[in-house]
């Protein structure tokens, strides 16, 4: 189970668990709503049924004790039991282009069963919708604290987000308790499993194999009616006219030929049935997606791995490509030891700690918002485990450049006072998002919205500095820059913590790049030699309303560094 689902699992209150099947049983009949949790199994129950069980099986949770955790809402043991059994997420929208108010209502006349996931690019929080068979609940955690919110005012809160969601469907098949079978129930389901053993599945028609006679014996079970749906829907009715009855010894069902046939013959309806549900909600999705593709959002998911890809002895069932790896994943600044040196210590002049102790006190997370493991990500190099790939990227250099390299060449000048912004807001830095937006929210109440290929942001989702890369071979052009200048300045207008934007180039920057930063600047120079030194190296926006611009080099193999302006 994921950590945030069972940090959030772990506050709710907690009972033992203590008498295996016969609890279960009276939880069921008191209309449970919770979590079970039997060494590493984790059990979910809606209303006193069981809706998922992630890492185990029914068995598990017999003959051991474990912790009951009793929900506050019943959407959460619901949402935490699909959550645990996605493995590829579901379409994205971006909410602009397509309301939810507009998919809501599409799922829930389709009698959908799955959840709706508000989250990326939103700061107030996380927002849900679960569905099962066309019904609905609402539930969101918010602010930094994941506080909860359900019914009504997660509803409320979710219509009035602007964001990227997703739309994940998942197959709910509950999970009957075991119980106590006398011999007699025992032979009974013995002999209807057998009988239904008997047919064989060939195409779209069950056929009936021709039968010995067999001795007349009194009976009043009544003929089998064999009813069978396609998958166009349509439904066939026949009647097979069986035995009246079957005389059966006292037999072990694990070595019964006819048992052991009709079990994989129930598990080969249960898989098909879930291969239909399937079918269906690809149909519904792409109705709801037809002719409404937003160009600016790049709809890349995970390719189910017909063959399996090998590298290094381990086998991938994924492969993504690059686009699909960066913008799911994020970057976040940490500590080893929150009292040991730090940034922000180093750079206090009373604190000797240097770069060399920082660094070796400095780890650099990587979240990616997708199954890893079994994932490789297919890029210029090949490809590479997801964590591998995004540590070689430019986007992940320049961030690590900027939040522990910029800071001590900075304070190495005497221009210190000059980049005071820039050299404060360093150490705030606490996440790196990549292939994202920034959204700003005007005087008028109208948002918009900027997309960077890196944003840094403060603990509170806040922008500090933004970058753009370009990873080409060729030199990087003046019409970049001129691009990044008009979006980091509608930033700086709306948001007071933003700094910096710099232009990252995996080859070079030309001659025009550098002429149309220095009008972007419009700065006097210190020097009338014609180089490069600024006196001051910021876009002015606003009388109040400045940031940084800088054009980096981040060729592969070499070090990253600072071209324009000259420290």
């Amino acid at each position: 189970m994921e950590q945030s689902i069972l940090s959030k699992v772990e506050s709710w209150e907690r009972h033992s668990f203590l008498r295996g099947y016969a609890e279960l049983r009276g939880m069921e009949g008191e209309s449970f709503s919770g979590v079970i949790r039997v060494r590493d199994s984790w059990m979910f129950m809606l209303n006193g049924k069981i809706v998922g069980i992630d890492n185990g099986g029914i068995e598990d949770f017999e003959g051991t004790e474990g912790s009951i955790y009793v929900s506050p809402h019943p959407s959460l043991p619901l949402l935490f039991s699909m959550q645990t059994s996605v493995k590829e997420k579901g379409m994205q929208y971006y909410t602009d282009d397509k309301p939810i108010e507009e998919v809501d209502a599409m799922l829930r006349e389709a009698e959908f069963t799955g959840y709706l996931e508000l989250s990326e690019n939103v700061l107030s929080g996380d927002y849900y919708i679960v569905y099962h068979r066309g019904r609905s609940m609402d539930v969101a955690f918010i602010g930094n604290v994941k506080r909860l919110i359900t019914d009504e005012e997660a509803r409320e809160g979710t219509e009035g987000e602007v964001g990227i969601y997703e739309v994940n469907s998942v197959a709910i098949k509950p999970i009957s308790i075991p119980e106590e079978k006398s011999t007699e129930n025992l032979h009974q389901e013995i002999i209807e499993m057998a009988v239904e053993s008997e047919g064989e599945i060939v195409g779209e028609q069950e056929v009936a194999p021709a039968v010995e006679s067999i001795p007349d014996v009194s009976s009043e079970e009544p003929p089998r009616e064999v009813i069978k749906k396609d998958v166009e829907g349509r439904i066939f009715e026949g009647e097979a006219e069986w035995r009246k009855s079957r005389v059966v010894p006292s037999i072990d069902p694990t070595r019964d030929g006819a048992m052991v046939t009709a079990l994989k013959k129930e598990k080969e309806k249960e898989i098909k049935g879930e291969i239909e549900d399937g079918e269906e909600l690809k149909e519904i999705i792409e109705e709801i997606e037809e002719n409404q593709n937003d160009p600016d959002i790049p709809e890349n998911v995970p390719s189910k791995g017909s063959q399996e890809s090998q590298r290094g002895g381990r086998s991938a069932q994924n492969i993504v490509d690059e686009e699909f790896a960066k913008e799911k994943s994020n970057i976040f600044i940490r500590y080893k030891k929150d009292d040991g040196p730090t940034l922000l210590k180093s750079l206090k002049r009373k604190e000797k700690y240097g770069i060399d102790a920082v660094k070796a006190n400095l780890k650099y997370e990587i979240y990616s918002r997708f199954e890893v493991d079994n994932t490789l990500v297919k890029g210029k190099r090949g490809t590479e485990e997801v964590e591998e790939y995004i540590r070689k990227t430019p986007e992940y250099r320049f961030a690590e450049w900027a939040y522990l390299t910029l800071p001590y060449e900075i304070k190495g000048t005497e221009n210190v006072k000059l980049l005071k912004s820039l050299y404060r807001a360093i150490p705030r830095i606490e996440r790196v998002r990549l292939r994202s937006v920034v959204e700003t929210f005007e005087k008028e109440g109208d948002s918009r919205r900027y997309r960077f290929d890196v944003i840094m942001d403060d603990a509170e989702g806040r922008p500090l500095i933004v970058a753009n890369v370009n990873d080409d071979v060729d030199p990087t052009g003046g019409e970049m820059i001129t691009e990044l200048v008009d979006s980091a300045s509608k930033v700086a207008e709306y948001e007071d913590t933003f700094v910096a934007a710099f232009l990252v180039s995996s080859s070079y920057h030309s001659k025009e790049t550098r002429e149309v930063a220095t009008k972007k600047i419009k700065g006097k120079r210190r020097s009338r030699k014609g180089d490069s030194k600024i006196k001051d190296p910021r876009v002015k926006v606003s009388r109040k309303s400045k940031y940084y611009l800088g054009l980096v080099d981040c060729r592969e193999g070499e070090e990253v560094h600072l071209v324009f302006p000259e420290l």
